[in-house]
C-alpha cells in the first residue's frame, strides 16, 4: 500500500511540476545503473526544489538527506518522511542535536548496502550563485561506515548538475544533467582516508563544474552574470554557458533587457486573471521566505494548494450563479491560459 501511495504521490508532483515549470529534463540518464547502490550527488542552489524534482523523476526511488529545520512542522515532518527524506543535523540546529547524525549516518549506510539509492548534496548548503562551491567531506563519513561492514562495497559516485533558468523566478526552466558514475573503489586509497576523500572530491568537482554554470571567479562574479544576462543566455545549457564564461570580457557590457510589447500585454493579461492569488502570495508567503534560494519552493507550494482551493470555490459560484456549463468552461479557460503563459512567455 505505501509503494502504491508513493507512486501516486510521484505522478501528482510531476503534473504539478509540469504546471509549474516552463521545462523540465534529465539528461544521460542512460549514466544511471539500473541496480546496485548509487549515491547522487548534486549541486544545490535552489531548496526543497532540487531534492523535489530528482524525487519526482527518478526511476531509482532515492531516500534523501535534507536539512534538519524543515521538519519542524509534524505535517511536513509526515510528508518528508513518506518521501524518503531523512533530517541531517547541523552545528546551527545546536551541538546538542549533532548527535542525531549517527543514526542518520547508520540509515545511509544500510540504504546503500541494501542496493539503494541515496541523494545528498556534497557542497553542505544551498547557495543561488551559479558556481559550485568547495564539497564538504561530510558525504563521505557514512562511505567509510560501510567499508567498514563490506570490504567489497563500491557505490556507484554520480555527480548531477541542476541547471536553472532563474531559480527564484517565474516561469522557469530546469534541466538535469546525469555525470559519469565513479566507482568508489577506484578512488579508494587503502589505509589512507584522507587521500581517499580528497581523490573523491577531486573527481566529482571535476564533473560538476562542466556539468552546470560554473563563474569561479568570485571577485568578478557580478558582472560576468550581468554580462551573461545581457544577452539572453540559456542558463540550462552549462556546456555553452561555461564556454561564455571563458572569455567573458568580450561579452559586451549589459544594455538592459528590453521585453516586446506583446509579452508586456501578456504579462498584464496573466496578472489580471490571477490577480487574487497574486496578491494573496504578496501579501502573505512570499514575505515569509526566509532566503531567496527557498523562493521557487514557497511559491510552489503555495500554487500547488492555493489554485486546486480557488478553482474549487470558483466553480461552485459560478455554478450557482450562471450555470455548471459555463463555470467549467471558464475553470478550463483559464487553466489552458496560465498553462500557455508558463510554457510560451
Amino acid at each position: 500500500m505505501r509503494s502504491f501511495m508513493y507512486i501516486v504521490v510521484k505522478y501528482i508532483a510531476q503534473l504539478a511540476l509540469f504546471l509549474y515549470y516552463k521545462r523540465i529534463e534529465l539528461l544521460h540518464t542512460d549514466r544511471i545503473p539500473k541496480s546496485g547502490p548509487i549515491l547522487f550527488l548534486p549541486n544545490h542552489q535552489n531548496a526543497l526544489m532540487d531534492p523535489l524534482v530528482m524525487a519526482a523523476y527518478s526511476k531509482r526511488k532515492p531516500f534523501f538527506l535534507t536539512r534538519s529545520d524543515v521538519f519542524a512542522n509534524s505535517i511536513l515532518r509526515a510528508f518528508f518522511g513518506f518521501l524518503q527524506m531523512m533530517p541531517i543535523y547541523r552545528m546551527r540546529d545546536g551541538r546538542s542535536k549533532l548527535s542525531n547524525n549517527e543514526a542518520i549516518f547508520k540509515r545511509c549506510s544500510d540504504i546503500l548496502l541494501s542496493g539503494k539509492s541515496l541523494v545528498i548534496f556534497p557542497e553542505g548548503n544551498h547557495n543561488i550563485q551559479r558556481r559550485i562551491r568547495p564539497l564538504s567531506k561530510g558525504f563521505t563519513r557514512f562511505l567509510f561506515g560501510s567499508l567498514e561492514r563490506d570490504p567489497e562495497f563500491n557505490p556507484a559516485l554520480i555527480p548531477v548538475g541542476v541547471n536553472y533558468q532563474q531559480a527564484s523566478g517565474f516561469p522557469d526552466s530546469a534541466v538535469l544533467y546525469f555525470g559519469t558514475a565513479v566507482d568508489f573503489q577506484d578512488v579508494l586509497v587503502p589505509d589512507d582516508m584522507q587521500q581517499t576523500i580528497l581523490k573523491t572530491k577531486e573527481a566529482l568537482f571535476a564533473q560538476l563544474v562542466q556539468l552546470t554554470s560554473h563563474i569561479g571567479d568570485e571577485v568578478h562574479y557580478d558582472e560576468i552574470l550581468d554580462r551573461l544576462e545581457g544577452r539572453n543566455t540559456d542558463f540550462t545549457d552549462p556546456i555553452a554557458v561555461n564556454k561564455l564564461i571563458e572569455s567573458w570580457q568580450d561579452l559586451p557590457k549589459n544594455p538592459g533587457v528590453k521585453t516586446a510589447f506583446i509579452l508586456k500585454a501578456w504579462d498584464i493579461v496573466f496578472s489580471s486573471l490571477n490577480f487574487p492569488m497574486i496578491v494573496l502570495w504578496r501579501l502573505g508567503p512570499k514575505r515569509l521566505v526566509p532566503e531567496i534560494e527557498f523562493t521557487a519552493t514557497f511559491r510552489f507550494l503555495y500554487s500547488v494548494v492555493i489554485y486546486p482551493l480557488t478553482y474549487a470555490l470558483g466553480f461552485v459560484l459560478l455554478k450557482s450563479l450562471i450555470s455548471w456549463e459555463y463555470a467549467l468552461a471558464f475553470i478550463l479557460g483559464h487553466i489552458l491560459h496560465n498553462l500557455l503563459y508558463v510554457k510560451l512567455r
